[in-house]
């Protein structure tokens, strides 16, 4: 974060709920956070599929991408994280995510990588 930077209420909110904690279905919701961040809000099934294909090859067989994409909607949108839609909504009242700056979506896209790359990074020292 840039010093003297003031961060809205709706990067605050998003960067807490990924940093909550980090098991296998907070690093599912990661991916699916990750990819609407990266893709300005769009709910693309192809593009997120994509990115849980990138992120999970090595923890998941592509049969089982398509059940943890949907499961993942599911529970995003049951924490009020994303709408119907799938776009993200978790914001502080008055504000949604037109309201983020370019600077607070790629703080947010690069905090979700590290944390999806630790997750995984921790996972193979385990398996190991």
């Amino acid at each position: 974060m840039t010093e003297g930077k003031k961060m809205s209420k709706c990067y605050h909110k998003l960067k807490l709920y990924v940093d909550s904690r980090m098991d296998e279905e907070h690093f599912f919701k990661s991916i699916f956070i990750l990819a609407l961040l990266q893709h300005n809000n769009r709910n693309i099934k192809k593009i997120i599929k994509n990115n849980f294909i990138k992120y999970c090859k090595k923890i998941l067989n592509e049969t089982d991408i398509y059940k943890i994409y949907k499961e993942t909607k599911e529970s995003l949108f049951k924490d009020g994280v994303i709408n119907e839609d799938g776009e993200l909504v978790l914001c502080a009242p008055y504000e949604n995510f037109d309201n983020l700056t370019d600077y607070e979506i790629y703080d947010l896209i690069e905090f979700c990588e590290e944390k999806i790359e630790q997750y995984l990074k921790e996972r193979s020292i385990v398996a190991a």
